[in-house]
């Protein structure tokens, strides 16, 4: 092998110290471009977690809010019931009209309206009492042109309901509260009834 101050050979290949700088620039550059290759992919996978993150936390919160907007329907679980003691909750069979007595618990919520299930099984209606309405469907039971008036907390309302287009006897009630924003909760009370 022959050394020579200026070059030296290895392997056949020359290294001539002139190279040196050239391939130290080279190197320089090839590793600037893989650190701004870097650079771009940490940015660019940042974004992208960034951007899951957000999709994520949306659909979570929507989801959330939908199924949590019925948790006020917790507070109503037993505050509404229909009243069959006092005998105000009876079908009156000869006028085709519902009596139904519905009485309201201590616990505070906003009580917006009150659906009514009626039928005798495969044949069942639904009307919906709001405060302040009434109709030629469903009224106060005391007076058929006094607007319709919510039960407020320990209070007992009777409203009659016209049952003509169910065309069969009721013998079954069930009530459901209606709350804040026309949030329906679930069947409170369900009752057997029978006819005068």
């Amino acid at each position: 092998m022959h050394i020579c101050w200026n070059s030296f050979s290895i392997k056949h290949k020359v290294y001539k110290p002139e190279n040196h700088n050239k391939m130290y620039k080279m190197r320089s550059i090839i590793k600037q471009k893989k650190s701004q290759g870097e650079l771009i992919t940490t940015v660019l996978l940042i974004l992208v977690a960034i951007a899951a993150v957000w999709l994520v936390s949306t659909f979570i919160i929507r989801t959330a809010t939908d199924y949590l907007k019925p948790t006020d329907c917790f507070k109503t679980t037993g505050q509404l019931t229909i009243n069959t003691e006092d005998g105000y909750t009876y079908y009156d069979s000869a006028n085709k009209t519902l009596y139904v007595s519905i009485t309201r618990g201590e616990t505070e919520f906003n009580l917006t309206g009150i659906s009514i299930v009626f039928g005798n099984g495969p044949l069942n209606s639904k009307i919906k009492i709001v405060e302040g309405n009434s109709s030629e469907d469903f009224w106060m039971s005391t007076n058929k042109t006094m607007p319709v008036a919510i039960p407020t907390t320990h209070l007992t309302k009777t409203y009659a309901i016209n049952t003509t287009e169910l065309g069969a006897n009721v013998t079954k009630v069930s009530i459901a509260p209606s709350i804040t924003n026309n949030v329906d909760c679930k069947e409170t009370d369900s009752k057997n009834i029978g006819s005068k």
